[in-house]
């Protein structure tokens, strides 16, 4: 009877040690599998981003004459 109880407290063992090993691969794939999924996002939104429309060119004046900081200092 003792043997039996001893086989039986080895393969819970075994057991527990085989699914703790399968959740562990569970949480490093689903890790993984949500990295790449960031990444591949990331990436999507660089590739298909469109460039602005309405672009206004900065205000230049062009009345002065000669580097803006010698202009200052004089």
């Amino acid at each position: 009877m003792a043997s039996a109880l001893w086989v039986v407290v080895e393969m819970e063992s075994c057991f527990t040690h085989i699914n703790s090993q399968v959740a562990e691969a569970i949480a490093r794939y689903s890790a993984s599998a949500l990295e790449r999924a960031i990444v591949f996002c990331f990436l999507l939104f660089q590739e298909t981003t469109f460039p602005p429309i309405d672009m206004q060119k900065p205000v230049v004046d062009r009345l002065s004459m000669g580097d803006p900081a010698q202009l200052a200092s004089q």
